[in-house]
């Protein structure tokens, strides 16, 4: 009896049509795209972000129900110039979001994560990504997508340290159940490429191993829909702050008016008119760092 090949992620090169690979994960629920990020971005992002991973508490002193082998740092956009200004305004990461959600309209980030796993981190159970939102569980089979995930590793992924695991088509599944005869691939990913999943894939974090003594570190984006709303407000920030993002990022992060398809009023409105006149929004001004 002939033994099935080992199922593969596609692989794509950065300046491919986003809407080339998107037909792609409308099919296997997942692509990569290699070498999105520069790598002095890269090691632009680890060294601003090292503050809050060092002050980072211990999971397991706060009660939280995760792995004490893991850390989970938000508050990017003030933390990191290479985060707000390079790697949102990346032209690659637009380029899928515009492709995902055509159908829908404008996106917006609605979590950012930077998350870092040592020896001993457990594999996470399978799951789907976007259960905050029980109107995405409503959706009819053949809807457009209302949510991605986008993973960019900071360091390497290999099976060994505990990169991601998923069934290819996995979207189409009627629930996160598990075929006997489905056969999961591993995400091994460089350091600045870039893993785009579909809303519905079932996947899960792998067993960061002993045999991987380094620590594992990604940038984790939820991306969706302005249609849905966001578990991570920027309102919070600084003025100054948000004057010095360009408008792309402003809106990426709900400082702008924003357009679902066909929506001639937006949302994210102040008496029908935009956002940004009434609070006299600038973009683009130098920063004291």
């Amino acid at each position: 009896m002939a033994i099935s090949p080992e199922p593969r992620i596609q692989r794509f090169a950065v300046d491919t049509d986003p809407t080339l690979v998107w037909q792609t994960i409308e099919q296997d629920s997942v692509a990569i795209i290699t070498d999105v990020v520069p790598p002095d971005v890269i090691q632009r992002f680890q060294q601003e972000i090292e503050p809050r991973v060092e002050s980072w508490e211990n999971a397991a002193l706060n009660g939280w129900k995760f792995s004490p082998h893991t850390k989970f740092v938000n508050g990017l956009l003030s933390s990191s110039q290479a985060y707000r200004h390079d790697i949102l305004n990346n032209s690659a990461l637009h380029g899928m979001c515009k492709a995902a959600f055509e159908q829908t309209g404008d996106y917006w980030i609605v979590s950012a994560v930077h998350r870092l796993t040592q020896p001993g981190h457990p594999a996470q159970d399978w799951h789907r990504d976007a259960n905050g939102w029980p109107l995405v569980k409503c959706q009819q089979p053949g809807s457009p997508p209302l949510t991605i995930t986008i993973i960019i590793p900071t360091t390497e992924f290999t099976e060994a340290n505990g990169a991601t695991r998923l069934f290819l088509g996995s979207h189409q599944w009627p629930s996160v159940d598990v075929p006997s005869d489905a056969r999961p691939t591993v995400a091994e990913l460089k350091a600045g490429d870039m893993l785009v999943m579909r809303q519905g894939v079932v996947h899960s974090g792998g067993v960061h191993t002993a045999e991987a003594p380094d620590t594992r570190g990604m940038l984790l984006l939820s991306l969706a829909s302005c249609q849905l709303s966001q578990y991570e407000s920027a309102l919070g920030l600084p003025r100054p702050l948000v004057e010095s993002l360009t408008p792309l990022v402003q809106k990426l992060v709900g400082w702008r008016t924003i357009f679902p398809l066909g929506h001639p009023m937006g949302l994210n409105t102040f008496r029908s008119g935009l956002v940004e006149e009434k609070l006299g929004l600038q973009a683009n001004q130098p920063l004291e760092e």
